[in-house]
């Protein structure tokens, strides 16, 4: 027998695990910020397109509206403690960087910086929001992607050699083993 939910706010934690990925971001000075997201995907593989919801009260969502642009990072089971202090400060008054110890790396292309930890960086470029609810979703079209070398043995990118972040509702897991090989 399964139980109804009436309440739609508590159905936020059915899903998940999800791909947890650090965001970075600029000011209009350039000053650079990162935020920890926790339901971040690509919803068009041509052109790829991948989506960031920001919450309505981050900082980062005016940084990522006014500049257009964005860098999604995606962090190891090792930057941990990194990505859970991302995602629980404000970069308001603090620099992530200098309090996390991570490096940022000038991009190719857009203005926000790459975590230089971070084994995978995609650069990306704002061509659309809108504002569902507690958050507005960013649709950022990459423009160029950063791979480590080793992440590439056959041309794609081989998730078994790493250790992303999974985000549930109350902790960080990290991926499991193989269920089965598609297609």
């Amino acid at each position: 027998m399964k139980k109804e939910i009436q309440d739609s706010s508590s159905t936020r934690k059915l899903v998940g695990p999800k791909p947890t990925v650090l965001v970075t971001c600029v000011d209009e000075e350039g000053k650079a910020n990162i935020i920890t997201i926790a339901a971040c995907t690509v919803v068009s593989h041509e052109p790829a397109i991948y989506v960031v919801p920001v919450r309505y009260d981050r900082y980062s969502l005016d940084l990522i509206a006014e500049s257009g642009e964005f860098v999604i990072n995606v962090p190891t089971a090792d930057l941990v403690e990194e990505t859970e202090f991302c995602g629980t400060r404000s970069g308001k008054n603090i620099d992530k960087f200098a309090e996390t110890g991570l490096t940022a790396v000038p991009a190719s292309i857009v203005a926000p910086p790459l975590i230089d930890e971070c084994p995978i960086n995609i650069e990306c470029k704002v061509i659309h929001s809108t504002r569902q609810g507690t958050h507005t979703i960013f649709f950022g079209e990459v423009v160029v992607a950063h791979v480590e070398e080793n992440l590439l043995p056959d041309g794609l990118s081989d998730y078994g050699m790493r250790s992303v972040i999974l985000a549930s509702y109350a902790e960080y897991l990290s991926v499991g083993s193989s269920i089965r090989q598609r297609g």
